[in-house]
């Protein structure tokens, strides 16, 4: 192939929205891997603050609900095939279980309430933390299951030490988001 074969095929390939999308959610799922190493043990829980959500949730917002999803099931079907990506062993058979599998449906609701408000920071900071709030509850409702522990317990441990981060993670991708799309 001569040079101007490649750059041909390099700028049909660009072109091609769909083949974008797939690479955004593969860059989506490598990113979302990558946030599991950014981590801090909470000696009271078994749950670490990661930096994962941050990149659900912006999956949802930049890929939309098909691309979105498909980005997190990689991340997840790569963790559970054994690629060590998960931010605590057992995966979503351990105690961040509820967490790892609410990243399946986060992003198509997250898009699904993007696409319906207003495009503005402030819609997005409360529809981020709308989804951070579900990934908790659900998170939250598996770890009671998972360590045999009522309700409460199990929402001082993996709801309430989070709620801070989360609600900041969500500021910093409605900047994020409202920044890309004033490109657009």
């Amino acid at each position: 192939m001569d040079r101007q074969q490649a750059r041909s095929s390099v700028y049909s390939l660009l072109a091609d929205s769909k083949s974008i999308m797939v690479s955004g959610a593969v860059l989506f799922a490598l990113l979302t891997a990558l946030g599991s190493f950014v981590r801090i043990p909470l000696p009271f829980s078994p749950v670490p603050v990661t930096l994962q959500t941050f990149f659900v949730l912006l999956s949802g917002a930049l890929l939309g609900k098909k691309f979105g999803f498909i980005s997190q099931a990689l991340f997840v079907g790569m963790g559970v095939a054994g690629i060590p990506i998960f931010a605590v062993g057992g995966g979503v058979f351990g105690p961040t279980g509820g967490y790892l599998l609410s990243w399946l449906i986060i992003p198509v609701f997250c898009a699904t309430l993007i696409s319906k408000m207003p495009k503005t920071f402030i819609s997005f900071c409360g529809v981020f933390f709308l989804c951070s709030i579900i990934i908790l509850v659900l998170g939250s409702l598996y770890l009671s299951f998972y360590m045999n522990v009522g309700l409460p317990k199990a929402f001082s441990l993996g709801f309430l030490p989070f709620v801070a981060g989360d609600f900041l993670k969500s500021v910093i991708a409605a900047a994020i988001v409202s920044l890309i799309l004033k490109r657009d």
